[in-house]
């Protein structure tokens, strides 16, 4: 699990899990340090509910996120049958989105994160919003309101970004007087942004401050300002994508040759007229309109980090496919055997891709506290105190320290010698001098393993790789050593 920002939401889903309220300060857990919190709910809300439902986990956390996934690519497939594009290219779509390594890794697609859900959300609200204008099809203001205001409340007003994109696609298909006149569109502006207000609403009057902290710190404060050193030059998204992801920059030239070779020939190279792009062009134009405006907008921001462009991936996804279409219906070629051909490639590609991700090595190696946790559990070597010490921000471990306590609870009697050692406990703590004699410690931290040896007499258990549990014998001295980050 990743510190930054993963474990922070896995600590504000806990809250939620275990005192059914919302995390304002996550020093209300003890030992953790004063950092405000200043999210909106609605994935942690999924969050906790899969706590409630598995425990408290890291698989838990991250598991919303794996059915969001899937469920985007299920609408996103209905949602272009209905328009005539066929559900063999959403599910194309759907794969080459899940394949496309950046998406797949760190902070979004595989990680408990909120990122790749608003990538998720906005793609879907904006297929809505064009399925509306385009084919005034009412329920489709339905599904609209339901995955903007979901990204309203995972990531605040920037989910707003898209918006002028998508103003700007019904002037130019000539839909904004008909818009103006849209008494269900009306009337769906004002019961979004009506909840996204109450929700705003309630949450500054229990945790006051609330509206200041994440105006300043969270919105425009990180517009405006560099937040924490986090920042880049204009092209630092552009660079991330084609730099780092040598798939996007494929995926980009394919769009692009499909738009000139298929859209063009369709258009008959001279006529601008936004009838002639046919469903699929006027699709095309609409998402690279909303990309468009997406980057231009976050490459603004003095504060970049690199997931801030994770709506991108679902976008370029379905520009790269549009452009597929477009490039075979350009040659001619509708064989089902070549999409089935492409549709392989990309399951090859997700599974290569896939196995890359999760087999990547940390500072302390591939085996972690979740190995190492797993391994003890399995071979009943738990004892019946074990503390995890921290030198960090420390959230992360916190985590650890509640979720393995909530899974290792039912776990009393010792195999080997069938003597009761009552439920696990497991103990969150920056302090060498709390350790006890008998109890044990999960450690993976050298320069904390070299302070405990200087304190300590203790007893190997089992070493993972880095990651070592060990048995407090007794004390060698005295003296207080204070713990000091490397």
């Amino acid at each position: 699990m990743n510190v930054w920002d993963e474990s922070l939401f896995a600590m504000r889903a806990y809250q939620l899990y275990e005192n059914g309220t919302f995390l304002q300060n996550f020093n209300q857990f003890e030992g953790l340090y004063d950092h405000p919190s200043t999210k909106l709910p609605f994935v942690t809300l999924l969050q906790a509910a899969s706590f409630h439902l598995f425990g408290p986990s890291v698989w838990a956390l991250r598991l919303p996120i794996g059915l969001l996934a899937i469920i985007c690519i299920l609408v996103m497939i209905r949602i272009l049958f209905r328009l005539g594009i066929g559900s063999k290219w959403g599910l194309l779509m759907g794969l080459l989105m899940v394949s496309t390594p950046t998406f797949l890794g760190e902070h979004m697609l595989r990680t408990g994160d909120h990122d790749a859900p608003l990538a998720f959300f906005l793609i879907l609200s904006g297929l809505y919003f064009y399925e509306y204008i385009s084919t005034e099809r009412r329920t489709s203001i339905w599904g609209l309101c339901f995955w903007f205001l979901a990204a309203l409340l995972t990531k605040n007003i920037l989910a707003g970004v898209v918006v002028p994109a998508w103003v700007l696609f019904a002037l130019i298909s000539g839909k904004i007087p008909t818009l103006l006149k849209d008494q269900r569109l009306y009337a769906a502006a004002l019961g979004v942004l009506g909840v996204y207000a109450a929700v705003l609403a309630g949450f500054e009057m229990a945790y006051p401050g609330f509206f200041d902290r994440m105006w300043n710190y969270e919105l425009m404060g990180r517009y405006t300002e560099v937040i924490e050193g986090h920042t880049g030059p204009w092209y630092y998204y552009i660079d991330l994508l084609f730099k780092d992801d040598t798939l996007f920059m494929w995926l980009a030239i394919m769009a692009a040759f499909g738009a000139v070779l298929g859209y063009g020939k369709r258009m008959g190279w001279s006529s601008l007229k936004f009838q002639k792009w046919g469903v699929g062009g006027r699709i095309f134009i609409f998402v690279f309109l909303v990309g468009a405006v997406y980057l231009a907008v976050v490459s603004q921001s003095q504060t970049k980090l690199p997931w801030y462009h994770a709506p991108l991936f679902p976008m370029m996804a379905v520009l790269a496919v549009l452009g597929l279409r477009a490039i075979l219906g350009f040659m001619g070629v509708w064989d089902n055997g070549v999409l089935g051909i492409v549709g392989l490639g990309l399951l090859g590609l997700w599974f290569v891709t896939g196995v890359k991700v999760h087999s990547r090595t940390t500072l302390f190696g591939t085996k972690g506290y979740l190995s190492m946790f797993s391994e003890l559990n399995q071979s009943d070597l738990l004892l019946p105190h074990t503390y995890i010490v921290e030198d960090d921000f420390g959230s992360d471990t916190y985590f650890y320290v509640k979720s393995f306590a909530e899974n290792a609870k039912n776990k009393k009697v010792n195999s080997q010698d069938n003597v009761d050692l009552g439920d696990k406990q497991f103990h969150f703590t920056r302090d060498i001098d709390s350790l006890k004699v008998g109890s044990a410690v999960m450690i993976k931290k050298p320069w904390i393993l070299q302070r405990i040896d200087a304190q300590f007499e203790t007893e190997n258990i089992l070493k993972l790789e880095d990651v070592q549990y060990r048995k407090i014998i007794a004390k060698k001295r005295a003296e207080r050593f204070p713990l000091r980050s490397q």
